[in-house]
């Protein structure tokens, strides 16, 4: 591999935050609902859009590592400290700013003095941070060590970067054929950050990596099934039963009010009573909205399903080459075959600098998963809905919780690209410090022996969830009230 240019450098460090904050800013726009208007709830916007930028950085700054690597090294000293250092600063993101955020958020209201928003954040924050740090600080005792297995290397490369790899830990000790290698707080600390992010990781991108493409093909599929040029009679037959129902639901609708003034219990029957209003209330209004399509725009233009669909079917292609690479390269202990590995090495035999783009392509694909999967999660499996993910249903705070979950998974994510682009790069600081100290982390380093099957149950998972979501939007009943009048009588 070459040199990379300065200039290409340059123009990736400008590029790459520039669509980082872009991608973050329509995925608000997209999730947000349409009762918070640009001016409401301001401060945990910006702080998503943030929090959600720092997400679709963080797997883009593996290749700068690279360059480092292919240049001489000269940054070796230092980057061990800057990569622990940029963790760190997650690390408090997500256990102080976020919940500061959303507690203040949460806290307000029209009669509540900004004081008293001030304090309640702060102490719950401050209990969530303490919370935290003690499991942090608690684990680190009998955790904090990671156990690798020595094996005969005399590349003297290998040996500065694992040297660079281990700065920050405390002693290593040789037992046999094992290098107990005891970590400083602040290294357990990344390589705790990594196993969470990889568990959060494996199962929504993992999710995802199924449910972004099906996303298109959803899409497609139902405004193939559902797109009808309705005439004024078939329209007017139409409000007319919707109206009837909305009548019945605004009737539930006081009493699910009176069960929140009475003091609401959260029992498995009332919130399941809850939900189904909810659930009715949007299908009404969906219906409403696809029968004013139908007989305003006689269906809508075939072009969005036909582009959907097709959109579906080359993004899919990704997906594919994704679950390809891992089965060829990541499953079984030796690879069978280097597969995007070799292109990314090919790529850089062509132009300086192509690679780069090939990864990023591949790695803002991946946090895109991220997100979908996240989205798919919420909308089909209830115990995730406390703060759901849902198309134009998402009000400011329930994304900045998302958000925060997206920042631990692209954690797992950066750990997972560079074990997936390992011989790409090879010997870099970020691969080296996550082959020794997280994949060897006590009580951990099994685990990862197995993980890939882990995460293709999760793309089945994903590819399950998302057949069904299309058979029952496409296929399911209209709502009844009569359940809930009787539950609500």
């Amino acid at each position: 591999m070459t040199t990379i240019p300065s200039i290409f450098v340059i123009i990736m460090l400008v590029c790459i935050p520039i669509l980082a904050v872009v991608t973050s800013v329509v995925l608000l726009c997209t999730y947000q609902s349409p009762m918070d208007t640009f001016g409401a709830a301001l401060f945990p916007k910006i702080i998503s859009v943030i929090v959600m930028s720092i997400t679709f950085l963080i797997p883009m700054t593996l290749p700068f590592d690279v360059a480092n690597v292919n240049s001489g090294g000269g940054l070796n000293g230092v980057l061990p400290y800057i990569w622990q250092g940029s963790f760190v600063a997650i690390a408090l993101v997500i256990t102080l700013i976020i919940p500061f955020v959303i507690m203040f958020y949460e806290s307000g209201g029209t009669d509540i003095p900004i004081w008293r928003q001030f304090l309640c954040a702060g102490i719950s924050t401050a209990l969530i941070f303490i919370i935290f740090g003690g499991i942090t600080f608690g684990t680190f005792w009998f955790l904090g060590t990671a156990q690798v297995d020595i094996i005969d290397v005399s590349t003297t490369d290998f040996s500065s970067a694992l040297s660079t790899a281990t700065a920050g830990c405390t002693t290593c000790t040789q037992t046999g054929t094992v290098l107990n290698v005891s970590m400083s707080f602040v290294v357990y600390l990344i390589a705790a950050l990594s196993v969470v992010g990889w568990a959060v990781f494996l199962v929504l991108g993992g999710i995802g990596v199924s449910a972004f493409p099906m996303g298109f093909i959803r899409t497609a599929v139902l405004g193939f099934m559902k797109r009808e040029a309705l005439t004024e009679e078939q329209y007017r037959k139409i409000q007319k039963e919707i109206a009837q129902e909305t009548g019945e639901l605004i009737k539930v609708g006081m009493k699910v009010n009176d069960l929140f003034k009475g003091g609401f219990v959260a029992s498995i029957p009332n919130r399941k009573a809850v939900r189904d209003f909810q659930d009715a209330v949007k299908q009404v209004e969906d219906d409403f909205k696809l029968a004013k399509k139908n007989f305003e725009d006689g269906g809508g233009s075939i072009f969005i399903p036909i582009g959907s669909l097709i959109t579906g079917i080359l993004i899919s292609i990704i997906s594919i080459a994704w679950v390809v690479h891992i089965i060829l390269y990541m499953t079984l202990p030796t690879p069978i075959y280097g597969f995007l590995n070799n292109l990314l090495i090919f790529a850089d035999s062509l132009f300086n600098g192509l690679s780069w783009i090939i990864y990023c392509v591949f790695a803002y694909y991946l946090i895109v998963c991220v997100v979908s999967g996240n989205a798919l999660i919420a909308r089909n499996i209830p115990i995730f809905s406390v703060y759901p993910l849902k198309w134009r249903d998402t009000l400011a705070n329930g994304f900045l919780v998302n958000t925060g979950i997206m920042l631990v998974s692209s954690i797992g994510a950066l750990q997972f690209l560079s074990t997936a682009f390992a011989d790409w790069a090879t010997l870099s600081t970020i691969d080296v410090m996550f082959s020794v100290m997280v994949k060897n982390m006590i009580y951990v380093k099994f685990a990862f022996q197995y993980i890939h099957y882990v995460f293709f149950g999760f793309v089945a998972i994903g590819l399950v969830l998302s057949i069904l979501d299309i058979l029952w939007n496409a296929l399911r009943p209209k709502k009844r009230t009569d359940g809930l009048k009787k539950f609500f009588a």
